[in-house]
C-alpha cells in the first residue's frame, strides 16, 4: 500500500465525520468540506492506483520485482521464454 493509498484513505474518513457533523449541526457548509474531503480521498487513491500500476509495469518490463509488493504469482501472465514455468 502507498503513501497516495494511505493518505486518501483518511481524507475519506475524516471527510464522512465532517459530513456527518454538519448533518447533525445543520451546518451545510461542514457537510460539504466533508463530501469535498472524501472526492479528494477518492483522487488520493486513484492516483495510488496509477502509481502502482506503473511501478508493476516498469517491474515487469526490466524484469525486476525488487521488495515491492506485486500480483500473485498465479496471476502473472509470463513475458517471455525464462520466465515460461
Amino acid at each position: 500500500m502507498s503513501e497516495e493509498h494511505v493518505k486518501g484513505g483518511l481524507e475519506k474518513v475524516v471527510g464522512r465525520i465532517k459530513e456527518a457533523a454538519g448533518a447533525l449541526a445543520g451546518d451545510e457548509h461542514l457537510k460539504a468540506e466533508g463530501q469535498f474531503d472524501q472526492v479528494k480521498g477518492g483522487a488520493h487513491q486513484a492516483w495510488g492506483d496509477v502509481k502502482d500500476a506503473a511501478r508493476n509495469l516498469a517491474d515487469r518490463v526490466h524484469g525486476t520485482t525488487a521488495t515491492r509488493e506485486t500480483a500473485a504469482e498465479s496471476d502473472r501472465v509470463p513475458l517471455g521464454p525464462r520466465e515460461r514455468p
